[in-house]
């Protein structure tokens, strides 16, 4: 008689406990960062062109013709356009129109350096007959191609989900439970310098760096968090 009460205690007990952990399962709030590095595998630089005149027609054929140059070299050069603004200048609390500025930006990725240096001679050829014009480069530096890094991406996010699986079994033999992950979010962290130098150039091919320079791993780092469930 004691033996059937004790075991009818604990089939009670055991039944009790089941839905307590049911009803109330236990949740652990876990991160993991995965870090790696990508090697740069393409180059990138660009220049700005600016020309003021008074006459809004010769800034408008002045642009036509940096653009020109920067639509031939399209598979390495893109722009968005330029545009063109009036100028003003202020005197005694007067507007005075002075002209117009055109603008316009363009950028270039490439993998050797002597074919982005036909785009920066070309322009200057341009601008060397015209003092109007003046023209900013910027500083030529390797990246990481966005082919390269969705690549490394995945393979970290195939590690980082191996990770959480890995963990949900390691909790759920240390606890006895059955354990699986929820709510997970990723968040990717490139650490890419993104101040870029800048050096006027109005009349000298030798200001403007047209060498290859050195390359420097760029780390990317996935960090990720996660609740894992635990009945």
């Amino acid at each position: 008689m004691k033996k059937l009460l004790a075991l009818a205690l604990i089939l009670v007990s055991a039944t009790a406990f089941a839905r307590v952990k049911i009803k109330d399962p236990m949740v652990i709030t876990d991160s993991v960062t995965i870090t790696s590095s990508a090697k740069p595998d393409i180059m990138e630089s660009g220049m700005t062109v600016q020309y003021k005149s008074l006459d809004y027609a010769e800034v408008s054929a002045a642009m036509e013709k940096i653009s020109g140059v920067v639509k031939k070299s399209k598979d390495i050069c893109t722009f968005a356009g330029y545009r063109i603004s009036p100028e003003y200048q202020y005197t005694d609390g007067k507007q005075i129109p002075d002209g117009y500025m055109g603008f316009l930006d363009f950028d270039c990725k490439f993998n050797s350096a002597p074919v982005y240096e036909a785009v920066v001679n070309s322009v200057f050829t341009i601008a060397e007959a015209d003092s109007a014009f003046m023209l900013t480069s910027k500083q030529i530096r390797w990246t990481v191609s966005r082919k390269v890094l969705d690549a490394l991406r995945s393979q970290m996010k195939v590690e980082a989900i191996r990770t959480v699986l890995r963990t949900a079994r390691e909790y759920s033999r240390a606890s006895g439970l059955y354990c699986t992950a929820k709510d997970i979010n990723l968040e990717y962290n490139d650490y890419v310098p993104v101040a870029r130098e800048y050096s006027a150039v109005r009349a000298s091919k030798a200001a403007i760096q047209v060498s290859e320079p050195d390359k420097t791993d760029q780390t990317v780092s996935l960090s990720v968090k996660y609740n894992y469930v635990c009945r």
